[in-house]
């Protein structure tokens, strides 16, 4: 039987994403969830429907990848690390991790 730890921070993490009800929900259960149930919820950015193509993901997520990299790869670097390390820190916090 395989389970579902709560490491790296996933029980909080989630709570904040989903709000307590629903990651209680999530958690216990170890159940899968419907896409457009994940997408309702804020657990994924969209859906894509791959009923008219087998690819229509693999093609979507190279449509994202090619728009970012058009962008200065220094700054993508800093947005990314910005948003993954500043959730839920202070504004001091945020001005220091986008090297201000």
């Amino acid at each position: 039987m395989d389970y579902l730890a709560p490491c790296w921070g996933l029980s909080q993490k989630l709570t904040r994403r989903i709000g307590p009800g629903r990651a209680k929900i999530v958690s216990f259960t170890a159940g899968p969830i419907r896409a457009d149930k994940a997408h309702e919820w804020g657990l994924l950015d969209e859906v894509v429907d791959s009923s008219q193509s087998k690819d229509a993901v693999l093609d979507r997520a190279i449509e994202l990848a090619d728009s970012i990299s058009t962008n200065n790869s220094l700054m993508v670097r800093r947005y990314k690390r910005a948003i993954e390390e500043g959730t839920g820190w202070s504004i001091e916090g945020d001005y220091n991790v986008k090297g201000n």
